[in-house]
Order: structure tokens, then sequence, then C-alpha cells
């Protein structure tokens, strides 16, 4: 049996050799040229399986993410909520987006049920390249419909799936590739079945390929490089005191209760040398990770090592800190860079396991290596140049002006800008507190349903609990950000907080909730423990002071407080 699939191989080899367009570099007759190929050949190559599996990934966030927007979905994107369309129009024209067509329920519903299904279509490999390009497009627009749940997570999101149009991620595990199998025999009864043809389909990752699954293309160097962006431009922003000087940004991050989980307790009872340790670690492991990546000697074990250590990194990260998709994925990026290595291993493990599964090596498409991706390959290369361009000219504005391209780099949304916790990390930390008052003076807490007047200006036990998901948390803190450039649609989260608190408790036509307001906790980071509630140490500063609950049932909803007492207690 694997004589067979070994004779197959070689045909397929033959026929690819024939057809690559970098064929004559790899036998070109300058000695110099073709040392440089091979350098690049080995630097900015991966595997077919990988990119396999770096689609399958992608899917998978994509419906987590749909997933976990669910949770504020009016609120976010419907004209019932903070943005209307006509308005957030008005304030970010320059974006294309699907969901500026119209900003009711049914049409923002349609573009996320449509977003999942064609997500679903691009995990199994179904006519790859039209689902994936329609997930991308669906994508840039969710982006550019509310800008202000989104964080570096979510752009480089957006990012790697745009370069995985330029990648074969069908080639291999898909139903596109189960399509190219000859239909005759014992293969054509198997796929007879749902069962037996999924099975075939994630059998190809096991199975051996034409030099070994290695492709060199553009898109994959596009594919590293983006990674590598993100890592050395965050870095170069690093160049405060915290990062620089004190080493102490760790500690500081660690004990930004906004961010912070209770796992961030394991890490803050270490030394302080420890510490300041991870704080160096963490700097230049974002400048010397990404070169890891396309070293030409030893290079699929340098690259393994360096994807282990960059899921190991962002995992720790994820259970120390709530950065959203951030955690997430870098992780998935790597998936697409695994080395032939990884696969030729796997192979070797299961090859003796490999009973039921085709033994029929997957036929590659000679699209993957024929003159058709000549034109694609320029086109790729000149976008690297217009992102490293950009990158530059944020970086230095002075020295770099930014490409007279950007009404188009704003178009397809490869705009990017990377400075998490840069140039240091922020001091100060906050909460906020949201209360309401009853018509008949009574105090309660909108945000977080405390019963005891008396607690509700106390600091929460752990901050970032507050927010039911990290889109919340990135919406609050932009909120407090851009307060005064909201105007009048500032005003719909304490209207949304009242309205929730009406759902969530026991409802006195006679007593209804009149009043709200809204107010941000600002404190020292030394001054942050967990699980030890505090009063504020400065008075909050009022992001909205007093709001007018409606409510159209209730005829006398603006009626004063009866006892006159509308003064905060602190």
């Amino acid at each position: 049996m694997l004589d067979a699939v070994e004779t197959a191989l070689e045909g397929e080899r033959e026929s690819i050799s024939q057809q690559d367009i970098y064929h004559s570099l790899a036998n070109h007759r300058i000695p110099a040229v073709r040392v440089v190929y091979r350098i690049l050949s080995k630097s900015f190559s991966t595997d077919l399986r990988s990119l396999a599996l770096f689609r399958m990934a992608i899917a998978v966030t994509m419906l987590i993410d749909l997933y976990g927007r669910l949770d504020g979905f009016s609120f976010f994107y419907t004209d019932d909520g903070c943005f209307p369309v006509e308005q957030y129009k008005q304030v970010r024209g320059d974006r294309y987006s699907l969901h500026y067509f119209s900003g009711s329920f049914e049409w923002q519903g349609f573009l996320f049920a449509l977003h999942a299904v064609v997500s679903v279509l691009a995990f199994f490999g179904v006519y790859t390249r039209v689902s994936w390009l329609c997930m991308w497009v669906l994508l840039i627009s969710l982006h550019s419909r509310n800008e202000m749940v989104l964080n570096g997570g979510d752009h480089f999101f957006r990012l790697i799936t745009f370069w995985g149009l330029f990648l074969p991620l069908g080639s291999v595990a898909s139903v596109d590739s189960l399509s190219r199998l000859p239909r005759s025999g014992k293969d054509k009864k198997r796929r007879r079945g749902l069962l037996s043809s999924v099975k075939q389909l994630f059998g190809q990752f096991t199975q051996p390929l034409p030099e070994n699954g290695r492709y060199f293309s553009v898109a994959v160097a596009a594919l590293i490089l983006q990674f590598g962006f993100m890592y050395w431009f965050t870095a170069a922003l690093k160049s405060g005191r915290s990062w620089r000087v004190d080493f102490d940004a760790m500690e500081k991050a660690l004990h930004n209760h906004l961010f912070s989980r209770e796992t961030a307790t394991l890490f803050m009872v270490l030394p302080t040398s420890v510490l300041k340790l991870m704080t160096w670690f963490t700097f230049w492991f974002e400048v010397g990770a990404p070169f890891l990546l396309f070293v030409p000697i030893f290079g699929d074990y340098f690259r393994f090592l360096t994807i282990v250590s960059v899921i190991i990194f962002h995992g720790v990260m994820g259970l120390a800190m709530s950065v959203g998709l951030f955690t997430i994925t870098p992780m998935v990026a790597m998936l697409g860079l695994l080395p032939p290595l990884f696969w030729e291993t796997l192979i070797s493990w299961f090859s003796s396991s490999s009973e039921g599964v085709s033994n029929t090596p997957p036929k590659l498409s000679h699209r993957l290596y024929g003159r058709r991706r000549v034109p694609q390959e320029v086109v790729v290369l000149m976008l690297i140049l217009v992102c490293t361009n950009w990158n530059l000219a944020l970086q230095h504005p002075t020295w770099w002006p930014l490409p007279k391209l950007e009404p188009f780099v704003q178009m397809i949304r490869i705009d990017q800008w990377w400075a998490m916790f840069a140039p240091n990390v922020p001091s100060m930390s906050f909460w906020f507190i949201h209360r309401g008052t009853l018509k008949d003076g009574t105090k309660v807490d909108l945000f977080r349903d405390r019963k005891d007047p008396a607690t509700i200006s106390l600091r929460p036990d752990v901050a970032s609990h507050d927010f039911r998901t990290q889109r919340w948390r990135r919406f609050y803190t932009k909120f407090s950000d851009e307060i005064r450039n909201l105007k009048d649609r500032g005003r719909c989260l304490p209207q949304y907080l009242c309205e929730r608190w009406r759902e969530n408790n026991e409802w006195d036509p006679k007593n209804p909730l009149i009043k709200a307001s809204s107010e941000m906790c600002v404190e020292s980071w030394q001054d942050y423990e967990f699980y030890k509630p505090v009063k504020p140490r400065h008075r909050p500063s009022k992001l909205i002071p007093d709001y007018q609950c409606r409510w159209p049932d209730v005829p006398d909803s603006s009626a004063q407080v009866s006892d006159g007492s509308s003064q905060d207690e602190y």
C-alpha cells in the first residue's frame, strides 16, 4: 500500500515541478540566484496541512466571536441601541460596511446568520476561496459597524483573515480537495456516507504530500511578517520607563483590575525581581520571536519551538488578564505556520493505526504552482510594502508620511496600530459606578445589582467581572474616553442600564426608577488588592451627571425625588 502511495507522489511531484513558477529559480545557472531562492523558500514556506488547520481555526474563532457578540447585539449594532446607523456614519463615514444599509434588527441578524453560514462552509472547505472571501467581507463590515468594541486582537484577526485570501487554504482536508480525488472503486463507495466523507477529509492531515507538503509563497511571507509587525511595532512603541528603565510594566499590568483576572494573584505573589525579569523577557520576546519564524538554518526546528513559545506566552497572558481575541488570534496564526517536520512526525505516529483511512494522497490543484499565481504574488508583495509603510508612518509621522493609498487601505481594512500597554502601562486604574434613584429617594445600583445602598460606591471584588463580555469592557473604556464626542448618544447607556435594572428587579409603578448617573473612579495601581472592596480615594468624575429615565407607561416618571435627596454619597 505504501509503495502505491509513493508511486502516486512521484507522479504528482513530476507534474508539479514542470509547472512550478519557481522551478527555474531552483535550477538557475547562476549559483547566487539558486542560493537566494533556497534561503527564501526555506524561510517563507509552510505546510499545506498547516494552512488547512489554519482555515479551520479561523472559522471556529469566527463562530466563537459571533456568538460572543450576541450579548449586546441590539445595543451595539441596531438602531435601537447606542449607535444608530445614520448617526454613526456621520462619525466614521470613511468606512465601508454592509451593516450600514439598515440598522434594523432583521438586517443585522441576517448578516450575522450569513456570517456564521459562510464560516461553517470555510471550515469544511466548501468552495473555499468564495466562502473565505465572503467571510472576510462580512468581517470587515462588522468591524466597521462599531469600532468602540474592538481591540488589538480584533485587528490582528482581521489582518490574518485578509492574508488568507491569497493562501491555498482548501488544498488539503477540504470538500474541495475530496472532489479532486478519483471517483471510482473503493474511494467512491466511501464517499457515499457523510461520516466516511468527514473521516476521509480529516484523514488527509495524516497523509504524505508531494515535497513533504512544503509550500513557498509571498503570501506565506505576508502572514509571517504580519505577526512580526504586531510584535516589532508594539515593542518599538514601548519606550516608556515601565519597559526600558524601571521594568515594572508587568507588575502594573497585573494590578490593573480592569484587565486582570483572579488568577493574576498567582503572579502578584512573586518577588519584584521576578516580575521585572518577566517584563524584560516580554519586551525582548516581542522583538526576537518573529525572526525565529524565518530562520533558514534548522528552520523547521526553530519555527516549531517559536510556535510553542508563542502559544504558551499568550496562553499565560490570557490566564492572568482578560484581553479578548488578543489571547487567541496569535495562536491561530501560529497554526498556519507549523512546519512539515511537525506533520512528518505526526504521520510516523499514525502510520501504524491508518486502517480504515484512505491511503490515496490528496490530489493537489496545479493552480497552486502554475503561472496564474504570478500576478497574485506581485499584488501580495505590493500589499506587504503598503503595510510596512503604514506602520512606519504611524511610528514616525514626521519622517515617514502616510501612503497616498490611505483611502484604499481604509477600504480593505488593512490599517493597523499596535500600541497595547505602550509607551507605558497605565499607572492608574478605574472602575465605574452607575447609580439610580427611585421616586422615593432610594439609591440603587444599576450595574452590579447590589441591594445595600451603602455598597454602591465600593470598588468591586474583581472589576473585570463587572463586564459580561470583553466587548462590554471595551465599550465602557472607550465610552469614558469619547463621552464628549458622543453628545446626546452618550445618554443611551444610562437608559439601557435603567431598562436592564427594570427587567431584573421587581417593578413598582408607584415608585419607579426616575434618575440615573454614571461616574468613573480612579486609583493608583499600588492601591489595588483583590477581594478588598473600598470606597474611592478620590471623588469620582461624573460621566453623565443626571439622566431622567424615560418610561412611556409611567406618566409621572420625570417627577423629582420626593425627599429631595439627590446628593451622591461617597
